[in-house]
């Protein structure tokens, strides 16, 4: 999950926001960054990424799944 804000690309155009809603968002966005979930992303991408992602030796998330939906497709 990448909580992180797109850079600003200066070919958009730009709209005026009421001062009300900008500041309504202002808030909702400090208070998201402040969250809990935020500052464990900050920590996860100060963290040195790993050579290779670690699988599952069936490489299926639900490995019941994955042979049902096998057993399916081969009849």
């Amino acid at each position: 999950m990448d909580l992180s804000f797109a850079r600003f690309d200066r070919g958009t155009i730009v709209t005026a926001v009421p001062g009300g809603l900008a500041v309504l968002l202002a808030a909702a966005a400090g208070r998201q960054a402040g969250s809990v979930t935020a500052r464990l992303q900050a920590r996860l991408a100060l963290q040195p990424v790993t050579e290779t992602a670690p699988l599952r030796c069936d490489a299926a998330f639900n490995a019941a799944t994955a042979a049902a939906l096998a057993r399916r497709t081969s009849e």
